[in-house]
């Protein structure tokens, strides 16, 4: 029966029987309103709808289900359906539908020419296809010019157990010429029915938070999530089922996001499902525009590129957008192992962490359209390199006099450690010692020298470079006079130390020591360190020391020569002071330690020691 109200009845409906219950009115939202036209010509008439088909509206249990009718001859005719499903009612409780209503509303009804405009209760269960509609079947309970809030009621139902799927079924008809009829959007279904058992099933309750009907373009994620809870099972956010009419289903759970949705008006769906079969769903609408995902390519590195752990790494890739053009500064650069390491079209980085790494060069457009290309590359550990030794001078194969002071340059730097010259050890003939560092000076005897300049690292890898010197007899050499202590047997010469030598000669049986080929002493012009140091047998007797430098290189120690005399029964610290009008140059120095008196530069004395040395004044 389809009746004029003035007011929308209750959202509930009292009991017919003790035993009924009652299930609260849904508000059915349709997207738009729903309008019918006539065309003119004769034959043929059609009618538009906005919206899409098929849509589901925000609950499950009832769906509005729109169909086209196609070339009537005398009617444009809408039909829609409204779909109920019983799923509420626990499986073991049998239930029969005592009365169920729809509320509708017309907002307009008009026609150019006069003819009626009417509207048509019909109720049937399963689905029914319009091409097998016959409108005169149908002439039954009509309203010409609907313009009000209606009811229909339902009077035949599948009343039976959960899952039972009834429908209700309404004709809006605008007959003839140019008519015009509209439904506003809200519809209203009441059902009473009567139950075995007493406890209706609560239905589950699911929100929609994202996205909010906005306007996305193509290519840029869209994020979608959701929240949904129950009273009897409680959070169901994790069950909630994504569907698309376009896409079909697009995921399960409370939040996923997708980029592949195309240019058009898309509306998605989100259900969910409570232990006892309940459902409810939401739908949201939104639009993507058309737009192109920018391309992004890597010129280097190559892929499956190697570098070693610090190295500089070069990162060079261009972006093309169809709408933005070249959209180079836009490229993001991340590590899936470091993540984001840099942004533009060229950067270099030495900080990529050991491993296997798979780069990422991402383009954004203007519209935020991602694209992205990757190529693969490992860090390995850096070798530990050699280090390297070069001698400097004398060159290789050079040659020299046995009054030569001949001084050998080296350098040597590492990989790892760097320079490291003040470290390297020098050896003459494979073994014989010449000094430590960056530069050493010594004399030879006539003969022919391998001369060694060896480095080691902290790692422990070491390298040699070697050089040979020729060295021959210098007939013009200064010879100097013999002297020595003849008795060395209570006391003798324990130790000196001439600027930054140390000389720990000991004892020698003769008196006297030539160490003038151990080691060359640089002096300066001012002031000079000088340590003496006596060693005796077992009492300490005062000992008188003196000290000559043979300025001039005549083979003499000539009186005006002596630079330092002091007696001592102990070590004596003290300095030997050179002239500034010094000549400088390699020459012999002379040290004298007598018991008794100070000794002359030659010939010898009962008790004591003479030593002899090489000094470059610098």
């Amino acid at each position: 029966m389809l009746k004029n109200k003035s007011k929308l009845s209750s959202l509930f409906l009292l009991p017919a029987l003790f035993c009924s219950t009652l299930i609260k009115a849904e508000t059915l939202s349709l997207n738009q309103s729903v309008s019918a036209y006539g065309i003119d010509g004769g034959a043929n008439y059609n009618w538009t709808m906005d919206g899409e088909f098929d849509n589901y509206l925000e609950n499950d249990k009832v769906v509005i289900r729109r169909y086209r009718s196609l070339d009537f001859t005398k009617y444009t005719e809408f039909r829609g359906m409204f779909e109920f499903n019983l799923g509420s009612i626990p499986d073991s409780t049998n239930i029969s539908v005592d009365s169920a209503k729809l509320k509708i509303k017309t907002i307009s009804s008009t026609s150019t020419f006069g003819d009626k405009v009417r509207v048509y209760g019909y109720t049937a269960n399963g689905t029914i296809e319009l091409d097998d509609f016959e409108h005169s079947d149908l002439l039954v309970t009509s309203i010409d010019y609907p313009t009000g809030e209606y009811e229909i009621d339902v009077t035949s139902f599948v009343a039976d157990k959960m899952g039972t799927t009834n429908y209700i079924g309404f004709n809006l008809v605008a007959s003839w010429w140019d008519a015009f009829l509209s439904i506003e959007r809200d519809a209203q279904l009441e059902i009473e029915y009567s139950s075995d058992t007493g406890s209706v099933n609560e239905l589950p309750v699911v929100n929609i938070s994202s996205p909010t009907g906005q306007t996305f373009y193509e290519g840029v994620p869209i994020h979608f999530s959701a929240t949904a809870s129950d009273v009897e099972d409680g959070d169901l956010s994790a069950q909630i089922s994504w569907h698309s009419p376009y896409y079909g289903d697009l995921g399960t759970g409370a939040s996923f996001s997708k980029t592949f949705f195309a240019n058009s008006n898309h509306v998605v769906r989100a259900s969910v499902t409570d232990s006892l079969g309940g459902s409810t769903s939401e739908s949201i609408s939104f639009s993507v525009l058309a737009n192109s995902t920018p391309t992004v390519n890597i010129s280097t590195p190559a892929q499956s590129s190697t570098y070693h752990l610090g190295e500089n790494i070069q990162f060079n890739a261009s972006a093309q957008d169809e709408e933005d053009g070249n959209i180079d500064p836009s490229i993001s650069w991340s590590s899936d192992v470091d993540g984001h390491f840099g942004t533009g079209a060229q950067i270099s980085i030495t900080s990529l962490s050991l491993g296997e790494h798979v780069i990422t060069a991402a383009a954004t457009d203007s519209v935020g359209a991602i694209n992205t290309a990757t190529v693969q590359l490992s860090v390995t550990e850096v070798p530990d390199a050699k280090p390297v030794v070069n001698i400097l001078s004398p060159a290789n194969n050079a040659e020299f006099l046995t009054s030569d002071l001949i001084e050998f340059t080296a350098e040597a730097s590492d990989q790892e450690d760097g320079e490291i010259s003040d470290n390297i050890e020098w050896t003459y003939n494979g073994s014989g010692p010449m000094g430590n560092g960056k530069t050493v000076s010594r004399k030879f005897e006539a003969g022919t020298y391998t001369i060694n300049a060896r480095i080691g690292d902290s790692a422990g890898q070491r390298t040699t470079h070697t050089i040979l010197i020729n060295v021959k007899e210098d007939t013009s050499v200064v010879s100097y006079c013999a002297a020595n202590g003849r008795n060395t047997s209570y006391e003798w010469i324990q130790e000196v130390q001439l600027a930054d030598k140390v000389f720990s000669s000991g004892k020698s049986t003769s008196g006297y020591q030539d160490l003038t080929e151990q080691s060359v002493v640089d002096l300066r012009a001012g002031s000079n360190t000088l340590i003496l140091k006596p060693g005796f047998r077992s009492t300490s007797y005062r000992e008188n020391w003196k000290v000559w430098i043979d300025f001039n290189k005549n083979g003499e120690f000539e009186t005006d020569e002596s630079v330092f005399s002091q007696s001592s029964k102990s070590q004596i610290n003290g300095e030997i002071n050179l002239p500034m009008s010094v000549e400088t140059g390699v020459t012999r120095a002379r040290i004298a330690m007598r018991y008794g008196s100070y000794a002359s530069p030659c010939g010898s004395f009962p008790w004591g020691e003479v030593e002899d040395f090489t000094v470059n004044i610098q």
